[in-house]
C-alpha cells in the first residue's frame, strides 16, 4: 500500500508540473507622423511571425501579441511601409513611439 501511495503522489505531482501556462506577451506603441509628430489613426500593424494583425486607434495607439524577435510590418497608404523587430527592451519598457514618413510622389505638369 505504501508503494501505491508513493507512486500515486509521484504521478500526480508530475501531472501538475506538466500543466505550465504560457503567458501571452503584448507589445504596445504609438505611431506618429514624422513631419509634425501628430498621431496617425487606422495604421495596419501585422505580426509577420504569428500572422496576427492590429489597427491603431484615433490617438495612434496599438496593441498586438508578439514575442522577442518577431517582425512587425507597419503600413498605411501615403506613407512608407516599415518593418520593426521586437526586442527585449521594447517588451521591458512597455511602449514605443514609431515614426512613419510620408511618401513624396512627384507628378508631372498637366497641359
Amino acid at each position: 500500500m505504501k508503494y501505491f501511495t508513493f507512486l500515486f503522489l509521484l504521478f500526480f505531482t508530475c501531472q501538475i508540473f506538466a500543466q505550465e501556462e504560457t503567458t501571452v506577451q503584448k507589445v504596445t506603441g504609438t505611431i506618429v507622423n514624422d513631419a509634425n509628430l501628430f498621431p496617425i489613426s487606422n495604421v495596419n500593424i501585422i505580426n509577420v511571425n504569428k500572422v496576427k494583425g492590429s489597427v491603431t486607434n484615433n490617438r495612434g495607439y496599438f496593441e498586438i501579441e508578439a514575442t522577442v524577435n518577431d517582425t512587425l510590418h507597419i503600413t498605411l497608404m501615403g506613407f512608407q511601409s516599415l518593418r520593426v523587430k521586437v526586442t527585449n527592451d521594447w517588451i521591458k519598457n512597455g511602449t514605443a513611439k514609431i515614426q512613419l514618413t510620408e511618401k513624396a510622389i512627384a507628378l508631372e505638369e498637366v497641359v
